[in-house]
């Protein structure tokens, strides 16, 4: 067998060789965006009890411990004036 019969259209194996990778790299990313969406569930969740034990045990009041569970403050802090411009 010469080597011109093994690969007689190069043009399709590169093809074949791009799906290949192609594919892989999608998995790849695929399976990181899973980890990372889980991840960071498993941390929100994490800290949730954390808030909930502190709650429990006196450390933070119950407004306190909603605000954190929210992640942000209920208002927006507020502004200094602004000096009038000569």
């Amino acid at each position: 067998m010469d080597q011109s019969s093994v690969f007689q259209d190069t043009e399709s194996l590169l093809t074949l060789v791009a799906i290949i990778s192609m594919t892989v790299l999608s998995m790849t990313l695929m399976i990181g965006g899973l980890w990372a969406a889980l991840r960071s569930k498993r941390m929100t969740e994490e800290t949730r009890r954390e808030i909930a034990a502190y709650l429990a045990e006196g450390t933070i009041t119950p407004e306190d411990a909603e605000t954190l569970m929210r992640g942000r403050p209920k208002t927006r802090p507020t502004r200094p004036a602004q000096p009038a411009s000569a």
